[in-house]
């Protein structure tokens, strides 16, 4: 049985993301003849570069295609010049002497930046973000009716979907998919139409539906009773627990004649659990827009040890409330030996919070083992961070930790359950200095608009931040505004932190709207309004105005501060953007700085 494994279209590909144990081992099950496809990565292809036009113009008469036209030309905009330099720019991304200078990767990004700019101007469809892909404009993604509905669109969007999936194979079995975002679940939907459409008895799961925020775990049942995704999958693995054990007994059963309908558990298919082996054939390399291949992936499959910030939904998508174990963590170590071996020169290990004890665990036993990786993390910053361990850390092959500060207002941060007895603004400060003293960098996350957070607070934090890390390298940083999650302490108990109303959640994941409490609402609002200029002060203080206003520079910080570029530059000894305030000052232009596309972060 013929078994492909596709990536959808979505986020600007830089990094590979691994589908899971469950590849391990059906991979080296005879049975089954595995394959992988990143349709993604086509979808991309096509859309930056001339085809474009093509795919844009192909409704329109002959007639209308020449006014078309005539009007791009009246406001200026040479289409296909700057397609053939956009697909120029996405070669680049793959060519290693791109990432040599701050001057060559800006102007490699700046066509590419630029034609995203033309692309959501002269169609209304959707908009492209390098964050998420294609969202269409107009389309409820909290609905899965909406979602639903959209996927029979003929749009331009269904168009170029149609063209990524060109080279496909038609032979496959079945097809199964993992979601990050609602968009991804409209383009799994799209994709799924088109694909049955060329094999009606294909069988198409939605084998993962967990990440970061979004999950579709909380609405599981709402959507059962519904029918609306389970109308155009096959099957959805409910969850993410059993995912692993869930898609070898599915393809066991579709094998057998047996195939499952609808959303599942584990149980719902009557055949023998079997674990997957600790390193099998691993998943190929896909294809991307780097020029290294990066491994999007987890230490362990259980949730954050901390597990208790109020504000937090990522926990959401596992049932299990366990923590990782330390078994669990060297079982690991063998799978990453193969995926090294396989190709992979970097690992992104995406796990909610690595505690420090299993930081140092890891550490030990890949310098014990001799495995030589590069490798960047996430953690909760505690007093256990000492310098000894950063020297560790960065001794086996760490370039990056991400610490999720959020703010230094104890205040604040006895109401998101974070605080950390014994750890001040003095200690964070010190323990980023010994990260750079280590060698090892460091991606900060920050929330502001947190309820009852004042104008002064938000200042403060962001003032301590700038002048913390203007002394560090390899430093990046996120300033966030707080959302609100249906299935987070807040979302469950809104009265109870400053929240008079919550708008009522879709059944697909995605932020609420509130209204503060009265008293709040005047402070709330000059936090939101004055956002915009903290954001440009905290820029000012680290050195990347300079770089935003040049053609190029909003893509390349972005992809820089969220992608994995950010993950080739940082794992170098000679990172040429490691702290722009030591580095030659960068021109200014005097041209207005160029519109963007790229998303907020987080």
């Amino acid at each position: 049985m013929r078994v492909l494994y596709a990536t959808l279209p979505g986020r600007f590909p830089t990094v590979g993301y691994d589908p899971g144990p469950w590849w391990d081992s059906i991979a080296v099950d005879s049975r089954y003849q595995l394959s992988s496809y990143s349709i993604n990565f086509d979808w991309w292809t096509v859309l930056i570069g001339q085809s474009f036009t093509r795919l844009l113009l192909e409704p329109l008469s002959p007639l209308e295609r020449q006014h078309r036209r005539a009007a791009w030309c009246a406001n200026g905009l040479d289409v296909d010049g700057l397609a053939a330099a956009a697909a120029g720019a996405l070669k680049r991304c793959q060519n290693p002497s791109t990432y040599r200078s701050r001057e060559s990767y800006i102007e490699s990004l700046a066509p590419l930046h630029a034609f995203i700019a033309l692309i959501n101007r002269v169609q209304s469809e959707f908009l492209v973000d390098v964050d998420v892909g294609p969202h269409v404009r107009n389309v409820d993604y909290s609905d899965s009716r909406s979602l639903v509905d959209y996927s029979r669109s003929s749009g331009l969007l269904s168009r170029s979907i149609d063209a990524a999936i060109a080279k496909v194979p038609t032979t496959d079995d079945v097809v199964l998919f993992s979601i990050t975002c609602p968009e991804d679940l409209l383009t799994a939907l799209m994709t799924t139409r088109k694909l049955r459409s060329r094999r009606p008895d294909i069988h198409i799961s939605l084998i993962d539906h967990g990440y970061e925020n979004f999950s579709l775990s909380g609405t599981i049942e709402t959507l059962r009773a519904r029918r609306t995704l389970d109308s155009v999958f096959d099957t959805i693995i409910s969850s993410k627990d059993e995912r692993d054990e869930a898609v070898p007994a599915l393809l066991e059963a579709i094998a057998a004649g047996r195939s499952p309908k609808g959303i599942i558990r584990r149980r719902d298919i009557p055949l023998p659990s079997r674990e997957p082996p600790a390193a099998g054939t691993p998943f190929p390399p896909p294809p991307t827009f780097a020029p290294e291949s990066i491994l999007w992936t987890r230490l362990s499959k259980r949730r954050c040890y901390w597990s208790r910030c109020t504000f937090c939904s990522q926990n959401a998508k596992f049932d299990v409330p366990k923590a990782p174990m330390h078994s669990e963590i060297l079982a690991s170590l063998d799978r990453i030996a193969a995926y090294a071996e396989a190709g992979y020169s970097q690992f992104m290990f995406s796990d909610e919070a690595l505690s420090p004890s299993s930081l140092n665990l890891f550490a030990n036993e890949l310098t014990r083992r001799g495995l030589h990786i590069k490798w960047a993390c996430r953690s909760k910053l505690e007093r256990a961070h000492t310098p000894d361990l950063f020297n560790r850390l960065g001794e086996s092959g760490c370039f990056e930790i991400l610490f999720g500060v959020e703010t230094i207002s104890q205040r604040i941060l006895a109401l998101m359950d974070k605080v950390t007895e014994g750890l001040d603004a003095v200690n964070v400060a010190a323990a980023f200095r010994a990260m750079t003293d280590a060698k090892v960098g460091i991606h900060v996350t920050l929330i502001a608009a947190f309820p009852s957070e004042t104008v002064e607070e938000v200042r403060q934090t962001v003032a301590f931040i700038g002048h913390t890390l203007s002394a560090c390298e390899n430093a990046t940083f996120a300033l966030n505004e707080f959302q609100l999650f249906a299935d987070t302490p807040i979302g469950r108990m809104p009265s109870e932190f400053g929240l008079s109303e919550t708008g009522k959640p879709g059944d697909i994941c995605g932020p609420l709207s509130y209204k503060l409490a009265a008293s709040l609402v005047d402070e709330g609002d000059r936090v939101r309004s004055e956002m915009p200029r903290i954001r440009n002060e905290l820029d000012v203080m680290l050195g990347w105005l300079d770089i935003e206003a040049i053609p190029g520079g909003p893509l390349a910080r972005h992809l820089y501060f969220y992608s994995g570029h950010g993950a080739i530059f940082k794992s170098r000894a000679d990172n040429p953007f490691a702290n722009l305030l030591h580095a030659s000052q960068l021109p200014r232009q005097e041209n207005p700085r160029p519109s963007s596309s790229i998303a907020a972060a987080e």
